[in-house]
């Protein structure tokens, strides 16, 4: 009975088992399984949580540019009903002029300016504004010329509707209405080559009516006005001089009469200024909408096995991200963390359960230092570059042929003095400018080249600012001690890096270079300023550190201390 009973199971199990049981389906038996090939192997990468975090950002704030389009569109035609107003503004219908827009048959016009506007908001939403946009558009990009183009077409638009909605469209026929439309043009192009498309967060973000109150306060609406006032009329002069020089070409001397009327200049001059009006405050509307931040949390002390998509979202994940505008966000928002959120500083001080490590911080501190540390390293190459050094004249002698700081520093007559060796002397070709740049220059067809663009200074404030404002919060906040153990790296890498940007600066000064360092200086302001605090929070704790002796001459130098 016990053998039959086993030999029962094994033919039980070996029926069973997957090596022998049969397929009865031949449907999937006859289909072949065609290895995939090395590239496509390569192309398939894996999705990781960065991923899923980049694609949920972007989602979001392309919700945000529709909204900036829609409120930006609806502004315009705000804009254009009031221009309409004063254009039909008259002292013998006074009525008429404020109780046209009730006739639903005006409402046309109305609609079709608003839809032109978030035709060329769109374009300008998603190909101009950029987060590392450039101050000023250049010249040889046909994005910037086709912004203009579309600009045109809506200043068009919005000014033909005006007028003959207004009534005194007689007065604009034959070639004054070609130069009304070449002044169109030149406003176009001051509209254009005169802002700045570039993504930054607002100074005040409005939530109610004291913060709108506020954001008119910190825009400086009186100095848009007057800026804006100035820049239009540059553009309406060329109106009245069309028609001096090309007037009598087309129409005769008789389209000279019209320069004796006074108010359609004024009213001219009027619809060309509340335009131009509406481009000045077109980026502060967007930035209001699209560029307001993300508070991120941080992840909890604990581990979590299974989390959540809005668990994943945390700042120690995005401040690993490539994305451009999403590092920006994340370091802004670590930058509210170390100014003005307590709640959310215990999280970067806590320590992790099981284990106790300071994962947060250990996170936080390494993405700024990486920030900082390749800032450092560019600048020390660019004063390197400068001064006539390359790593390429020092291979033979390594040791001995390394340029060293007070190198750097030495004006460039002592140092020739000094090396006399010719590969070593200063290289001029690269910092004399041709006659062409000099002249494009005076036109301000070229900008000067930035050493460190606006991103680069933006997203190295944004951290030196966080870490050492961190480093500060530490002293009353950090029960762990979790900063302490790394209070020395990190005062010697802002010293490090105030000297670099001097040593920069000095070798730019020796050489004459024309290179703009407006940016640059906003960095340095910013990481004088940091040390600044750091020093007066820590006081005479900081000699128990045992910093070098640079180090110590650079903060007696930034922060005018000669006891320190």
């Amino acid at each position: 009975m016990l053998g039959n009973a086993s030999s029962s199971a094994i033919a039980e199990h070996e029926a069973y088992s997957p090596s022998r049981r049969k397929i009865t389906n031949t449907s999937f038996s006859t289909t072949p399984n065609f290895p995939t090939s090395p590239k496509q192997r390569q192309s398939i990468a894996p999705i990781t949580v960065i991923d899923h975090i980049v694609n949920w950002f972007h989602k979001e704030i392309n919700y945000r540019k529709r909204i900036a389009v829609g409120v930006t569109s609806a502004i315009c035609s705000f804009l254009f009903i009031v221009a309409c107003t004063i254009l039909r503004f008259s002292l013998w219908s006074f009525k008429d002029t404020f109780t046209w827009f009730f006739h639903p048959n005006e409402w046309i016009p109305v609609f079709v300016v608003g839809i032109v506007a978030s035709v060329v908001s769109v374009f300008t939403i998603l190909t101009i504004c950029k987060v590392d946009q450039l101050q000023r558009l250049p010249y040889t990009e046909s994005s910037s010329w086709a912004l203009v183009a579309l600009d045109l077409v809506q200043k068009l638009i919005f000014s033909n509707f005006a007028i003959y909605m207004s009534g005194f469209s007689e007065t604009t026929e034959g070639f004054t209405h070609y130069a009304i439309s070449f002044g169109l043009f030149a406003l176009a192009i001051v509209s254009v080559f005169k802002n700045d498309f570039h993504y930054t967060f607002p100074t005040v973000q409005v939530n109610s009516f004291n913060s709108l109150f506020q954001f008119i306060d910190r825009v400086q609406f009186p100095y848009i006005t007057e800026n804006c006032a100035i820049e239009t009329v540059l553009a309406f002069f060329t109106i009245p001089a069309s028609i001096i020089i090309f007037g009598p070409m087309f129409n005769g001397f008789q389209t000279w009469w019209i320069l004796f009327n006074v108010p359609f200049f004024i009213k001219i001059f009027a619809l060309l200024f509340i335009q131009h009006f509406y481009s000045k405050i077109y980026m502060h509307l967007v930035n209001q909408i699209v560029m307001r931040p993300i508070s991120f949390i941080f992840p909890p002390s604990y581990a979590v096995y299974s989390p959540t998509p809005e668990q994943t979202r945390t700042l120690t994940n995005v401040l690993e991200t490539s994305d451009p505008m999403l590092k920006m966000f994340a370091l802004f928002d670590l930058r509210q963390v170390a100014w003005n959120d307590e709640i959310r500083r215990r999280d970067v001080f806590s320590l992790s359960q099981p284990g106790g490590h300071p994962r947060n911080w250990k996170c936080v501190s390494s993405v700024c230092v990486r920030h900082l540390d390749e800032l450092c390293s560019k600048m020390k190459t660019s004063a390197a570059r400068l001064v006539g050094y390359s790593w390429a004249d020092h291979e033979d002698n390594e040791d001995d042929d390394i340029p060293t700081r007070d190198a750097l520093l030495m004006p460039r007559r002592m140092r020739e003095m000094t090396n006399r060796v010719k590969s070593r002397r200063p290289q001029y070709t690269q910092q004399q400018s041709s006659l062409i740049q000099k002249i494009l220059g005076k036109f301000s067809m070229i900008t000067p080249k930035n050493v460190v663009s606006r991103y680069d200074a933006q997203i190295n404030s944004y951290a030196a600012e966080a870490l050492y404002m961190l480093i500060i919060d530490s002293l009353g906040e950090d029960k762990y001690g979790v900063v302490q153990k790394d209070l020395n790296d990190l005062i010697g890498l802002l010293c490090k890096l105030i000297s670099s940007i001097d040593a920069y600066e000095r070798a730019r000064a020796s050489i004459a270079d024309k290179s703009d360092i407006t940016y640059l200086r906003i960095v340095d302001s910013s990481l004088q300023s940091s040390l600044q605090r750091v020093v007066a929070s820590f006081g005479n704790h900081l000699r128990s550190l045992n910093l070098p002796v640079e180090n110590l001459q650079t903060i007696r130098l930034v922060c005018q201390i000669d006891d320190f």
